[in-house]
């Protein structure tokens, strides 16, 4: 997915899922509420409704941001899935 050729500001989503990893390491893993998060930008002549329907730029950061988060939320499902797949094998033997 490439950011819109109008953005002036980069995106940074993996500076989310690098936090959360770091919190889940240093701070045992406590439940995270991501309760907010925003676009910077600049419209300056743009600034007028049917540009501002269209919002390619925002829809991007927010796009990015999430699919971080799912990332973060879908690696902590897989070591979950590891951890019970090692237990349950050693309670066979």
């Amino acid at each position: 997915m490439l950011q819109p050729a109008t953005a002036k500001y980069p995106v940074c989503a993996d500076g989310l899922r690098k936090v959360l990893k770091y919190i889940k390491e240093n701070y045992n893993d406590p439940e995270i509420i991501v309760t907010g998060n925003g676009y910077k930008e600049k419209l300056e002549e743009k600034d007028v409704l049917p540009h501002a329907l269209s919002d390619s730029n925002r829809k991007y950061y927010h796009m990015r941001h999430l699919m971080a988060l799912h990332g973060a939320v879908w690696l902590k499902s897989e070591e979950s899935k590891s951890c019970c797949r090692l237990k349950s094998e050693e309670s066979k033997s």
